[in-house]
């Protein structure tokens, strides 16, 4: 868990004990008592994973130095950390229970095997030599699939992606490797290595995670191929205009994949795995498919709005014309290439174009009252004022009960399933 979410959830856990622990002092006995227990022992964690994390000085990819095996098991909490992931996210990864990664790190890896570790390292995409460093490029390299233990296989047969596996978890990592294989080439073909795959992220990447998704991504699109061949001179200002006018219209949301259909992109909604801050990807396929793909890692309507816009931005601009084959966002990354400076520029303008939005008040004052005129004004929900006023203003504090129905995954209904 990021620093800054985990001090949030710390303050927002320490507010509900507060409330319990009122009940103490009152002299009454709450019902709850297991809840309590359970809230002390959430916090307790956090705050030691947000002191480790500051003690560290976790920076880049260097998470701490390794003069000796001693200092593996410090490396291995500080690399879950660095990368996102809670406890629980690094047991699904790994298709282990949550206590099991919980009673290695209270432990500090003491009773783990050498096998033990190594796997876990791998799973964090760890390389051990005079430091700990996260592997991971904005420029991914090449998939590997003798790599079994980088790909979140526990998460992978869990949702059934390898296949569904009823046998010990012994048997099936040693069916893993052949079955992760078997995906992978179904997906990608005979040479994956000659993709050429860009990540926009706050930190390094993780992209055994990535790979695993896209490749899903990839054949969810190649098993059922739309009749209509793409063709980036349909996407023009005003085909782009109704997709953000379909956010006015009962139902407008789950009118966006015909939309897209209907001129040969795929729309495609794939939760995310464990380890993998991506909020899209605009992909094309070995086949020649080309896919819009979001995670609704986030799933506010206005960050749905941006991820959509961002996605599309890049299959235009740079999948279409064969410079890239995957590219992947992390929304709330700063723009740290061109590319991703062509994206932001692209959902600007597809939210609300820049001459509409020089007569906008909110792009001035984000109150309230002026999000739902420019809104009402310009015939789109005012999720996608608030859309176009985070992509310039990421730090302004939206108003309090400006958006209804502000899930996107009601909205969206059936689509949201891969």
């Amino acid at each position: 868990m990021q620093v800054k979410m985990a001090r949030g959830r710390v303050e927002e856990l320490k507010g509900k004990l507060d409330q319990l622990n009122g009940a103490y002092s009152r002299g009454e006995t709450p019902s709850n008592e297991e809840f309590r227990v359970k809230l002390i022992a959430e916090i307790d964690q956090l705050e030691k994973e947000i002191e480790l994390h500051g003690r560290l000085q976790i920076s880049d990819d260097t998470l701490l130095p390794s003069e000796s095996l001693e200092d593996l098991p410090e490396t291995l909490i500080a690399a879950r950390i660095a990368r996102g992931m809670t406890q629980m996210d690094l047991a699904k990864f790994l298709g282990y229970k949550m206590q099991q990664i919980q009673q290695y790190e209270e432990d500090r890896y003491r009773a783990t095997s050498l096998w033990r570790l190594i796997t876990i390292a791998e799973a964090l995409g760890v390389k051990i030599h005079q430091a700990g460093n996260l592997m991971g490029n904005r420029t991914m390299g090449p998939v590997d699939a003798t790599k079994t233990a980088r790909f979140p296989i526990g998460e992978m047969y869990t949702r059934g992606w390898i296949g569904p596996w009823d046998g010990g978890a012994i048997d099936a990592a040693k069916e893993a490797p052949g079955r992760l294989e078997r995906f992978l080439a179904k997906a990608y073909g005979s040479n994956p290595a000659s993709r050429n795959r860009h990540v926009r992220s706050k930190g390094v990447p993780h992209e055994g995670a990535i790979s695993a998704w896209e490749a899903r991504v990839i054949s969810l699109a190649d098993a059922g191929p739309l009749e209509t061949a793409f063709d980036p001179v349909k996407v023009n200002p005003a085909w782009v205009r109704t997709i953000a006018r379909f956010s006015a219209i009962r139902g407008g949301v789950r009118r966006i994949k015909s939309h897209l259909n209907d001129i040969g992109i795929h729309f495609i909604i794939e939760s995310p795995l464990p380890g993998m801050q991506i909020d899209g990807g605009a992909i094309r396929t070995p086949a020649g498919q080309m896919i819009v793909a979001l995670t609704l890692r986030d799933y506010r309507l206005e960050w749905f709005w941006l991820a959509l816009m961002y996605e599309l931005g890049h299959l235009v601009l740079h999948i279409a014309p064969g410079e890239y084959d995957g590219i992947f966002d992390e929304i709330a990354a700063p723009a740290m290439s061109a590319i991703d400076e062509d994206a932001d520029v692209y959902a600007r303008e597809a939210l609300i174009p820049s001459a509409q939005w020089q007569s906008c008040k909110s792009k001035d004052a984000f109150t309230h009252g002026t999000i739902l005129e420019d809104a009402e004004r310009l015939r789109i929900d005012p999720s996608v004022v608030v859309a176009r006023a985070r992509e310039m203003f990421p730090d302004k504090r939206m108003p309090s009960g400006v958006i209804r129905d502000r899930d996107v995954r009601r909205q969206l209904g059936n689509d949201t399933e891969g």
